[in-house]
């Protein structure tokens, strides 16, 4: 019978071993870029915009000549104190205009703000969460609880074992 138990206890212990242990999530490398028009004012429009590889690169339509001012928006994350953000401010002519600028990227993230007369726009990509979770160092949240229930399983197990191997009851602690 303390095969069984023992056999039993192992089985449970792997059994919960390969559940914590999740499948792999390919990780998504495609660069985030704009689908439709974005109007900064009246005579400016961002018709595609493309983050990758340390800048961004904004495709804009112009009905008159103007200027388009780019700011990182990254700059100085996850640093304390004053930083100065770079901006670019380029002359855009009627017509496509191509503007490229380098990006700061934080946790996986970009973002820059784009203005252009009256119109402020934020353009950016999502910011990787994995630096994030503080339960990362014990498999995430459900590596977390896995090894919580294993515990309180094979607690409870080694319990019963001992009420069930003594004659009448617990008799020493």
């Amino acid at each position: 019978m303390q095969r069984v138990i023992l056999i039993l206890a192992v089985v449970l212990s792997v059994g919960f071993g390969l559940a914590a242990v999740g499948p792999a999530v390919a990780e998504d490398t495609n660069n985030e870029t704009a689908t439709d028009v974005i109007e900064l004012d009246d005579n400016t429009r961002i018709v595609d915009y493309h983050f990758g590889d340390g800048s961004v690169t904004i495709e804009i339509e112009a009905d008159r000549p103007g200027s388009v001012t780019i700011a990182d928006a990254m700059a100085g994350m996850g640093e304390a104190g004053a930083t100065r953000v770079p901006e670019t401010t380029e002359r855009v002519l009627p017509g496509s205009n191509t503007v490229t600028m380098s990006v700061t990227s934080f946790q996986g993230g970009h973002t820059v703000g784009v203005s252009s007369g009256s119109g402020t726009v934020r353009l950016s990509t999502a910011m990787d969460d994995s630096g994030d979770n503080p339960l990362q160092y014990f498999g995430g949240e459900s590596g977390l609880f896995t090894g919580m229930i294993l515990s309180v399983l094979l607690s409870l197990g080694a319990a019963g074992y001992v009420i069930w191997t003594e004659d009448s009851g617990v008799i020493e602690a």
